[in-house]
């Protein structure tokens, strides 16, 4: 029995070192694909690394997590969205809304969600989608 893995991010630096022996004890056991949300600006090069020394296991998403959503979001979002034509992504990802450290930032992670599903909407991509004590808020971002 083959398994995929929607939502790994076993090229954070958490697993330096060990990123892609992670991934091969992953195939080993049967993991044969693994999805790659972004978290950041800084995570995209490790992740970019990852999916390119596993291309057939490894699939790439590019995204903004909520809880990296800054006031500077809008010139990080751009800086993300000029790597879409330069590489192969499988989605966007991952977005969304968390409440659970900081509820200041809400408006600010529903535009940048809202920015990032438009994104999925013009490519054709699936969304990867983080929520965390917001669900009532995330409901009513994707159903407008």
């Amino acid at each position: 029995m083959d398994f995929i893995d929607t939502h790994t991010h076993l090229f954070s630096s958490k697993f330096e070192g060990d990123n892609e022996s992670a991934v091969k004890r992953a195939i080993d056991s049967g993991v044969n694909k693994m999805f790659l949300p972004n978290i950041d600006m800084e995570s995209i090069t490790p992740m970019l690394e990852l999916a390119a020394a596993f291309p057939k296991n490894c699939f790439p998403a590019i995204g903004l997590h909520p809880c990296d959503v800054k006031e500077d979001y809008k010139i990080v979002l751009a800086s993300m969205k000029a790597l879409i034509s330069k590489h192969k992504f499988y989605a966007i990802g991952e977005t969304g809304l968390d409440l659970h450290w900081d509820k200041e930032s809400l408006p600010l992670q529903i535009e940048s969600l809202k920015i990032q599903i438009g994104w999925a909407k013009e490519l054709n991509l699936p969304i990867i989608i983080h929520a965390r004590e917001s669900y009532e808020e995330l409901f009513e971002v994707l159903m407008n």
